[in-house]
């Protein structure tokens, strides 16, 4: 129920804000946009009319992680103590309330015009891959108004300059880079199950970040002075 209840609290807020509205429109008028201008040079983009879109849909979920975790903080009272499973849960629930919400503004257009979008399997994996980045931050000690910029700055900064730096920077953009799986379907339309290795590592990082409860008991009785 928990899940219902959040997706219900975040698509009525979001709903009523003119500032969402005005952030879908822009998300969705981004694709005819570069394809219209592209053709005519007026844009630095190389990608196709299709691969703009994969990069639209990306962005519409990052979008939408980082709003579901910008309101979550505002019921940190309420979900820092749940347990870990139902935690996951909530910012599921309002993660993907918040992303379907963008990625309708983002793919109506394209959808009704019949472009070649990016499959249901490759959104969910990157849905999934931001869902357990997101997971890992709420299980460390950072601020949780803070919380969405770490996200954005994970799963869309960091992959960027990762690949130039030597090392340590290649093996972080494989962790933290969500977009691979709309990457992997543009490059060869298929997924790769090495591309799951990062979310269930991230999974289980979040797991052990977990800190343990203290077993359940009665409480001491104390010894009446005599």
């Amino acid at each position: 129920m928990i899940g219902l209840a959040t997706s219900r609290w975040v698509a009525t807020r979001l709903l009523r804000q003119p500032a969402f509205w005005a952030l879908a429109v822009a998300i969705g008028a981004l694709w005819p946009t570069v394809a219209s201008l592209s053709p005519l040079g007026l844009t630095t983009s190389t990608a196709t009319t299709p691969g703009v879109l994969y990069e639209v849909a990306f962005l519409s979920l990052l979008a939408g992680h980082g709003l579901a975790m910008s309101m979550a903080a505002k019921l940190e009272w309420f979900v820092k103590p749940l347990s870990l499973t139902r935690r996951a849960f909530f910012f599921l629930a309002a993660s993907t309330t918040a992303s379907t919400l963008l990625l309708s503004a983002a793919l109506c257009l394209p959808v009704l015009l019949a472009t070649p979008g990016p499959p249901l399997w490759a959104l969910a994996l990157t849905h999934l891959h931001l869902a357990v980045l997101g997971l890992v931050l709420i299980q460390l000690p950072i601020p949780p108004g803070a919380r969405a910029g770490a996200l954005i700055l994970g799963a869309w900064i960091l992959p960027a300059i990762g690949t130039a730096m030597p090392h340590l920077g290649p093996a972080l953009s494989g962790i933290f880079d969500a977009g691979v799986h709309l990457g992997l379907d543009r490059i060869s339309s298929g997924a790769s199950p090495a591309a799951l290795l990062p979310i269930v590592g991230l999974g289980l990082a979040a797991w052990l970040l977990e800190p343990p409860t203290a077993p359940a008991g009665s409480a001491p009785i104390q010894a009446r002075a005599k």
